[in-house]
C-alpha cells in the first residue's frame, strides 16, 4: 500500500508540473475504475476498496499540488526576483 501511495504521489507530481488541473478528473476516474475492478476480482470488502480509493485520490491530489508549486519553489531557489514576478501558478491556470 505504501508503494502504491508513493507511486501515485509521483504521478501527481508529474501531472502537476506539465498539465493543467483538468487532468485530475480523468486520472481520478481511471483510478476509481481500476480500484473497483481490482476489489471485485480479489473479492475484497467495500471498506477496503473505499480506503484504497481515498488513499489514491488524496495522494494524487497532494502530488499534483506539490508538482504545481515545485516550479514556483525552483523559481525562488534560483533567486530570479528581478522586476515584477508573475506566478507560475497564476499564469498556468488563467
Amino acid at each position: 500500500m505504501t508503494i502504491l501511495a508513493m507511486g501515485v504521489f509521483l504521478v501527481g507530481v508529474i501531472l502537476g508540473r506539465f498539465f493543467k488541473v483538468w487532468i485530475l478528473l480523468p486520472i481520478s476516474l481511471l483510478a476509481v475504475v481500476t480500484i473497483i475492478a481490482d476489489s471485485v476480482s480479489h473479492a475484497l470488502g467495500p471498506m477496503h476498496a473505499f480506503l484504497e480509493l481515498a488513499l489514491v485520490v488524496i495522494c494524487l491530489q497532494l502530488g499534483y499540488a506539490f508538482g504545481l508549486f515545485s516550479g514556483l519553489i525552483a523559481y525562488f531557489w534560483r533567486g530570479r526576483r528581478r522586476g515584477r514576478m508573475t506566478s507560475i501558478v497564476a499564469t498556468r491556470h488563467q
